[in-house]
């Protein structure tokens, strides 16, 4: 009896530790769609949001967590860390541990989508840590992601070592479409590096995988890359032969790429009917970096064409594209600012928290942490300043360089090139075909340049005739002659008929520095070209308060002290 009694407690003690918490059914399913039907993973998580109060306190969590993984599945970027941090805490501190590897991963990917690559690779480390050896899968995606934010970073060497551990875990599942896109992602990378054989050596690997495994888009997936890098290396021969024989535009996974895969064939190819109807394409379709290229194909296309007015309206698209991806790249900048500032200050924080047992500790940690803290908002700063003078510098050269390109000496200067190619031109017509291509493109560049200018300064001498026939201008002369300043009102409508006549006169002036709408008014004025001391009645000012204006206004704009003359000449080149 006493045996019995003793194997009934021992059973009591041993069962509850065995037991794993086991959730609802509709949690479990959800789980389920996350991989395959992400989209009705949500759905089935947003009909639940109002049962979901009635759950018990782990189901609720795993609720939250699968929230963070659908979304992520369905590839909705993630703005914000407060909620997966709150579920990673949760887990860290006593939750399901069995969740605990997916939570750091999916903490990852959040910090992943925020630009914070230092932090996505600390809690990516972590799943690693965590998850079973066994879960082969789940270390695959692991090690692909974290070789997608290397990539990110243009580590491209550390990319492929992530990439190739993805590859082995996929193997060793014998997941062939894995593998596939394993070898597809190591090839990328690869091809980043130059390391042409390399590249060429491990797509052609991938290659066989999808033929063997008789997956058509797969196939067509990876002949579309290798594609891409025979269009890289010039080969355009070998790569309409893919784009012909596997159809790769009948894939619409990524449009954006095939299309300017092929425009660039066909570019290459000098098939310019073709080329241009892709270019087409893919100002419909492509990224923006897709776009700024279809843009340059076009311009030369037109070029060929002798279609001069469209070789202009290109060549504004194509420079406004490459500012587009400037700003861009200047965004992603300011964001690896943001991140490492952000990660110093989470270091920080960890610091200043496990120092509670070392009182000297936290000293030496805080004086570093404050450091490394003032030198990121000085760095910050510092960035930001020199980003907006550049930005000023720029829009105040292009500014020039526009007045400049209206002027006769510019035209007169192109005249002069253009017949300096025609004699090159003439000398080498017979002895080097490409050379002579080239001069060619270069003279007709020239005249579209000539025929846009002569019309922008054609367009600014009909623009002030039409102000000067405006009512708003002939109330200006009366106010002026009876010495009555203008009304708020009047104000207004002279700025809309400046504005609507001389293009984007107010943008170029707000662009170039910040000024008061006072300054603006007396702007406006000197382009209308009237005295100094109609403009002084005008504003409601004495003529040496318009004087010190005109001065102050030529130091924040031109950079340097001067005169208000040289002021005035800038305002009416405008």
């Amino acid at each position: 009896m006493r045996n019995l009694y003793g194997i009934l407690i021992l059973l009591v003690l041993i069962i509850p530790s065995c037991v794993r918490h086991s959730y609802p059914p509709q949690l479990i399913t959800v789980d389920s769609l996350c991989s395959t039907c992400p989209d009705s993973a949500l759905h089935m998580l947003d009909s639940m949001k109002d049962s979901c109060r009635a759950m018990d306190e782990d189901a609720l969590w795993y609720y939250r967590l699968l929230c963070v993984k659908a979304a992520d599945k369905a590839y909705i970027k993630h703005t914000s860390p407060k909620e997966i941090n709150e579920i990673l805490n949760h887990y860290e501190n006593g939750g399901d541990s069995r969740l605990l590897p997916e939570a750091y991963f999916y903490a990852g990917s959040v910090y992943r989508d925020l630009n914070d690559a230092p932090q996505a690779v600390e809690y990516f480390q972590k799943a690693l840590e965590h998850v079973p050896d066994k879960d082969l899968r789940m270390k695959s995606r692991i090690y692909n992601q974290i070789g997608q934010v290397f990539m990110s970073q243009g580590l491209t060497d550390m990319a492929v070592s992530a990439y190739k551990e993805a590859y082995k875990k996929d193997a060793l599942l014998k997941d062939t479409a894995n593998m596939i896109y394993s070898l597809r992602d190591i090839g990328y990378a690869y091809n980043k590096k130059a390391e042409n054989d390399s590249c060429e050596q491990v797509f052609r690997q991938a290659l066989v995988l999808s033929q063997d495994k008789g997956d058509k888009e797969l196939e067509r997936d990876i002949q579309g890359q290798i594609a891409g890098i025979y269009v890289e290396r010039g080969k355009y021969r070998e790569a309409l032969m893919i784009l012909d024989k596997y159809n790769i535009l009948a894939d619409n996974t990524d449009k954006s790429a095939h299309l300017y895969i092929a425009a660039a064939i066909y570019m290459g190819t000098e098939d310019y009917d073709k080329a241009e109807k892709y270019c087409d394409s893919l100002r419909m379709y492509g990224n923006i970096h897709a776009k700024r290229v279809a843009y340059k194909h076009l311009m030369r296309i037109c070029s060929k064409k002798k279609e001069y007015e469209k070789v202009s309206i290109y060549s504004d698209k194509y420079e406004e594209y490459c500012d587009s991806v400037e700003r861009i790249r200047a965004q992603e900048a300011v964001a690896n600012i943001h991140a490492i500032f952000n990660y110093n200050l989470r270091t920080k924080e960890i610091a200043r928290l496990k120092a509670k047992r070392a009182h000297n500790l936290i000293i030496f940690a805080s004086i570093i942490s404050f450091l490394s803290l003032c030198t990121c908002i000085a760095l910050y700063i510092l960035h930001k300043i020199i980003r907006r003078n550049e930005r000023q510098k720029e829009l105040f050269h292009r500014l020039r360089r526009y007045q400049y390109e209206m002027s006769q000496d510019y035209r007169k200067e192109n005249l002069a090139e253009i017949h300096r190619l025609e004699q090159q031109i003439s000398t080498f017509k017979d002895k080097n075909h490409e050379l002579v291509i080239m001069l060619e493109e270069q003279r007709t560049l020239l005249i579209a340049a000539n025929k846009k200018s002569e019309t922008d300064y054609n367009d600014k001498i009909s623009s002030m005739q039409r102000i000067y026939d405006t009512a708003i201008y002939k109330s200006v002369l009366n106010k002026a002659r009876t010495d009555k300043p203008l009304s708020d009102i009047e104000w207004e409508v002279l700025d809309v008929v400046i504005n609507n006549n001389i293009k984007n006169f107010r943008k170029r002036l707000y662009d170039i520095c910040k000024m008061s709408s006072h300054e603006y008014n007396i702007c406006m004025l000197i382009r209308l070209d009237l005295k100094m001391k109609d403009i002084a009645v005008l504003v409601g000012r004495s003529s040496s308060a318009i004087t010190m204006v005109r001065k102050r206004l030529h130091t924040k704009i031109l950079g340097k002290s001067g005169n208000g003359n040289d002021f005035d000449e800038f305002v009416k080149s405008l």
